[in-house]
């Protein structure tokens, strides 16, 4: 599978010793037809140059993210890759799926409802410019996200204070119940990445400088943005023995086939992104591959009210574009044995998932028919989207528009070079659909990214009150009740 939006690397497995990731594709409801879950692919070139204690990493990167400020990048793409390898975070989400200490050694909730979060953290640790970092440090950071305008903001949306109640202690409050924040300050979300009061003070300067706590940082002088990323040690790394490499460069290659060459000829030795097709061949050359999960892959169809496309706001037409997509066939087809078909946005082990109701949209072709036909579609329509090349993202709308012309929808597809643009046309509500996959996270993260009125992944700003009540009303319980 590859790695898109929403969910992106979550750690860079040869800087910390893992990989969390998670994968699918889908067309759902409110905007996504999920289709099915994957999973991530990397590949290492694991001749002479890689298997020898090498003092130095080259890495092929698809994309970048449009600044190093971890508060205003989202957690999609490669940005946490960027992020992770500068910025520690206060918890570590681990590969076996548990939450362990990083910047942080300890957290609890206080009181009843999950509205309030105290941190404990770890002494000593230093920023690469070694500063020692101070609990009104992760306050400022904190603060400092919370006005950003990433996805660590959107979570952070209800907090009331964050002050520093001792040396090493930070005391967070709610307005509303947030039983996730374990998930929202790891490094995968990006919350939880502490800024060094240094750069912190002059926030233009961390869109092209780094100041963390995190293994390495940034060498400006060898770097070429958009091209190339040369991170080095960090001198006061608080546990060096993580610090693997002498130095880590991320070379950016969006096209996956030249990415895949350049760990095969050994330009680059690790790759991150690889799409499932690519799999044989990365095999036959004798590069080793790690796959895991990541997320589901999805048309979201935002304009659910039928604002740019009228027959977008009939309920028939959006059932029928569900029972029309044949998600086992696609899943097959796009990604092999690295995905599943399901019409879920969650995935077994996750908050919210119903196994009941993961093949509610069975494939019946002939249903689909009908209920075009009901909705006074049955000629079908156009239905304009925007897509990209990269990540394969062409790919899967255009096995998309293969299922869906069965029932007459027609796609008129603007491509895009880069996915950043693919993005902002999509969020700039240019275009009605868009094809692209979403981390897996808990239910109480993900509805508000997917159904506020004011969700990053909802640009039309329709409300969908019902299920976020439902959803409140989860957050406020503990353990099994939830």
């Amino acid at each position: 599978m590859h790695m898109t939006n929403g969910g992106g690397l979550r750690r860079m497995q040869s800087v910390k010793s893992s990989t969390s990731m998670r994968t699918r594709f889908a067309v759902t409801m409110l905007a996504a037809t999920s289709f099915v879950t994957g999973a991530v692919l990397t590949a290492v070139n694991v001749g002479p140059s890689a298997a020898a204690a090498a003092p130095a990493l080259t890495v092929a990167v698809q994309n970048v993210p449009a600044t190093l400020d971890p508060a205003l990048t989202n957690n999609g793409g490669n940005n946490v890759t960027f992020a992770s390898l500068t910025y520690d975070s206060l918890i570590y989400f681990a590969p076996n799926g548990t939450f362990q200490p990083d910047l942080a050694t300890s957290w609890k909730y206080v009181g009843a409802n999950n509205e309030q979060f105290v941190i404990q953290l770890r002494s000593g640790v230093k920023f690469s410019d070694g500063t020692t970092m101070t609990a009104q440090d992760v306050v400022n950071s904190i603060e400092y996200a919370q006005k950003g305008g990433s996805t660590a903001a959107t979570y952070l949306t209800s907090l009331t204070s964050v002050t520093a109640t001792g040396p090493l202690t930070v005391t967070l409050n709610f307005s509303s119940p947030r039983p996730d924040l374990t998930t929202v300050f790891d490094q995968n979300e990006m919350s939880g990445d502490i800024i060094g009061p240094s750069l912190l003070a002059t926030p233009t300067a961390l869109g092209t400088q780094t100041d963390g706590a995190g293994p390495y940082e940034l060498e400006a002088s060898q770097t070429v943005t958009g091209s190339t990323y040369v991170f080095v040690q960090n001198p006061n790394y608080w546990n060096s023995s993580l610090s693997r490499y002498s130095s880590i460069t991320l070379n950016v290659i969006a096209d996956s086939t030249a990415e895949l060459n350049a760990v095969k000829t050994g330009q680059d030795e690790f790759m991150f992104g690889g799409a499932s097709t690519q799999a044989s061949s990365a095999k036959a050359a004798g590069l080793k591959l790690y796959a895991a999960p990541y997320g589901w892959t999805a048309m979201f169809i935002e304009d659910y009210t039928g604002k740019l496309v009228k027959a977008l706001g009939n309920e028939k037409v959006r059932q029928a574009i569900n029972y029309a997509t044949d998600r086992p066939v696609l899943a097959k087809a796009l990604f092999g044995s690295y995905a599943f078909a399901e019409d879920e946005t969650s995935s077994p082990g996750i908050s919210g998932y119903d196994p009941s109701t993961a093949n509610y949209f069975k494939y019946n072709l002939k249903k689909a028919k009908q209920l075009m036909k009901e909705a006074g579609y049955a000629k079908g329509f156009t239905l304009p989207i925007v897509s990209t090349p990269v990540q394969d993202i062409e790919t899967e709308t255009e096995a998309l528009q293969s299922e869906l012309s069965q029932i007459g929808i027609k796609f008129k597809i603007k491509e895009d070079a880069t996915f950043s643009e693919a993005i902002t046309d999509w969020l700039g509500r240019k275009y009605p659909a868009f094809i692209g996959t979403y981390g897996t996270l808990p239910m109480s993260i993900q509805a508000p990214e997917l159904y506020a009125s004011n969700a990053t992944f909802n640009p039309f700003h329709n409300a969908q009150p019902q299920i976020l009540s439902l959803v409140n009303k989860a957050d406020k319980l503990d353990g099994a009740a939830a």
